[in-house]
């Protein structure tokens, strides 16, 4: 800012720069808000990959036990036929499920990376927003450096004028005023 800046120029400049600063503190809550809720969509995406691999890995594990059980059939040759044909399509069946267990749990870690990366966006937006604060707040402080300097002139030049007055009326004297004072 120059010296000889008018003080209306940096009040105008100083009213601007506050908008700005009070506009990027708005950006900022934005961004914080929209970090606390990537990070609770994280955090739901974690419990729904976990509770996919969970489900998937109790499926598999009864199914394991089930497919042991009907590898042993205690049936007669009459029987055996119908119960080799049905443990097939049990098994065939149970691998469909686990497989669509897996896909579950794999589209759960989807979108768990997913949240992942909004979290990062939204960390990064924060910073941006935290050094946007920072930059206006560089920018105004001059403009209040220049408009104290500026007050502060206008202060001295207003007691210089009182004392110059005041020695004016003293040198005049007590009894002359008017006129006779400007002669």
């Amino acid at each position: 800012m120059s010296a000889g800046a008018s003080p209306a120029l940096v009040r105008r400049r100083l009213r601007q720069t506050g908008v700005l600063s009070r506009l990027a503190q708005l950006r900022r809550d934005l961004a914080l808000g929209a970090l606390s809720a990537a990070r609770a969509a994280l955090a739901e995406a974690a419990a729904a990959r976990d509770a996919a691999e969970a489900q998937a890995r109790l499926l598999s594990e009864e199914q394991a036990a089930r497919r042991v059980a009907l590898r042993s059939p205690m049936l007669g040759n009459a029987q055996l036929r119908g119960a080799v044909e049905s443990v097939l399509n049990t098994f065939a069946a149970d691998r469909a499920r686990e497989a669509a267990a897996q896909q579950d749990a794999a589209d759960a870690q989807v979108m768990l990376d997913a949240a992942r990366a909004d979290v990062e966006t939204a960390r990064q937006t924060l910073a941006a927003a935290e050094r946007l604060i920072d930059k206006r707040a560089r920018m105004r402080a001059p403009l209040l450096e220049a408009r104290a300097r500026a007050q502060e002139r206008a202060e001295e030049r207003e007691a210089e004028e009182r004392r110059s007055l005041a020695q004016g009326s003293a040198l005049a004297g007590p009894g002359m005023t008017g006129q006779g004072a400007q002669a």
